[in-house]
């Protein structure tokens, strides 16, 4: 942002606490330093890919509908009262109020824009476990959180690389059934079946290639890349094959969905993969939101995903 104000700032936290993680993902781009510092009372993260996990475990079985009370901002310090106010798994019925304070510190970076660079959620917790002092201040701040923080980044990279199993999964056997058809059943039989039919079998009147196999599989080492820099495992991607060096969230990259399987500036291509592998498959599997969206669109906030400009 050029400069810090309340309505972009809401819509950067209402992203982020969404379930969309070509948004999350987007808004990391854009808002997030790479070295951001994350301090939760739930666990202490450093970085984009942990950052980035944290949040897909916080929005897995939870759904926040984010309510602002009050913001201050002050050069660039921001405090936040805000309402999570949350639904929670596995039924979604009831709505509960969770007030609570958020501390944000933006720096001006090279380019001229203010990114985040840490982020501190509820002071309140804290203010109480402090107030308990010694053993559980210390237990908390040296033993509990960081190991809690941990599991829940890594935990956030699985579900993705779960998601994307199951998406790869699909297209494989949806084209390896649509070529198997193909080969064996008369075409008057495939021309006459209908569309409800066809098409979840993956049996088209194109002619199959290659590519969406290829982006599905690529889509899941991505995942599985980003899960082991989380865990502090180290970068797999100079071992697998079809993975950049340096293929994690410590970058401004963002990729159309025509370029879904690659880096635009071949830093960090596993931003990508937060555009569907259905729309990077040229249609194989379904569409995507961002299918109309160019990645300099995406990485300026703008097009499909437009964020707020300041009043």
């Amino acid at each position: 942002m050029e400069r810090p104000d309340r309505k972009t700032l809401e819509w950067v936290m209402r992203s982020m606490t969404t379930n969309d993680r070509q948004l999350q993902r987007a808004v990391l781009s854009r808002y997030i330093t790479d070295d951001i510092k994350f301090i939760h009372f739930l666990g202490d993260v450093k970085g984009k890919d942990q950052y980035y996990g944290m949040y897909r475990s916080a929005v897995t079985g939870i759904d926040y509908k984010l309510i602002f009370i009050d913001m201050l901002i002050s050069d660039e310090l921001v405090m936040a009262w805000v309402d999570l106010n949350i639904k929670l798994a596995p039924f979604y019925i009831k709505r509960y109020h969770a007030p609570t304070i958020v501390m944000l510190r933006l720096r001006k970076c090279p380019d001229g824009l203010y990114r985040i660079y840490e982020q501190i959620d509820h002071h309140s917790v804290f203010a109480f476990v402090w107030a308990l002092g010694w053993p559980f201040s210390t237990i908390s701040d040296n033993i509990t959180r960081p190991i809690c923080g941990w599991l829940l980044a890594t935990g956030g990279w699985s579900v993705d690389t779960l998601q994307d199993a199951a998406t790869a999964a699909w297209v494989l056997y949806t084209r390896t059934l649509g070529k198997a058809a193909k080969a064996v059943l008369p075409k008057s039989w495939l021309e006459s079946l209908p569309d409800l039919v066809a098409q979840p079998l993956g049996i088209t009147q194109e002619p199959l290639d290659s590519s969406a196999e290829s982006v599905a599989i690529q889509q899941v080492l991505r995942s599985i890349n980003g899960l082991f820099q989380a865990s502090g495992l180290g970068d797999i991607s100079q071992a697998v094959a079809g993975l950049g060096a340096d293929d994690g969230l410590s970058s401004s990259a963002i990729t159309d969905s025509a370029t879904a399987a690659r880096a635009v500036d071949g830093s960090s291509s596993r931003y990508s993969s937060g555009i569907s592998v259905a729309a990077a498959a040229s249609g194989a599997n379904g569409s995507s939101d961002l299918s109309n969206t160019s990645a300099s669109d995406i990485a300026a906030g703008t097009g499909g995903y437009q964020a707020p400009t300041a009043a």
